[in-house]
């Protein structure tokens, strides 16, 4: 009888690590975002010349700000899907120069108009 239960309580485990497993693709994870969403609408309000009040308006504040030098603002987002770990990462820089917008390195497009400045 001991092997007959042993065998059992052996059967009975593995039945339940197998059902266990295969109920693991149920379990609902959540999308995790970090840092500044930007949607592609705020970009194309940008323009060289903004004031960095006027970009801050439109974006928010920056995710990343040097203490020491005013010259850069980092706009960085991070998106790890929860169905996939897929993971997402978006970068947009804006270069100051005396307060003023001077030019933008982005993974988003530019408006055609960014090189025209706003009517002050």
């Amino acid at each position: 009888m001991s092997l007959i239960s042993k065998t059992c309580q052996l059967a009975l485990l593995l039945c339940t690590l197998i059902t266990a497993h295969g109920c693991s693709s149920w379990v609902y994870r959540i999308d995790i975002p970090q840092g500044n969403y930007i949607d592609e609408r705020q970009v194309k309000k940008l323009r060289v010349n903004m004031t960095r009040d006027q970009v801050e308006y439109v974006l928010g504040k920056a995710m990343i700000r040097d203490s020491f030098d005013d010259k850069y603002a980092y706009y960085i987002y991070h998106l790890k899907s929860g169905k996939s770990d897929e993971i997402t990462q978006k970068k947009l820089i804006v270069e100051f120069e005396k307060d003023r917008v001077v030019q933008i390195k982005s993974d988003y497009e530019l408006s055609p108009d960014f090189n025209t400045p706003l009517s002050e």
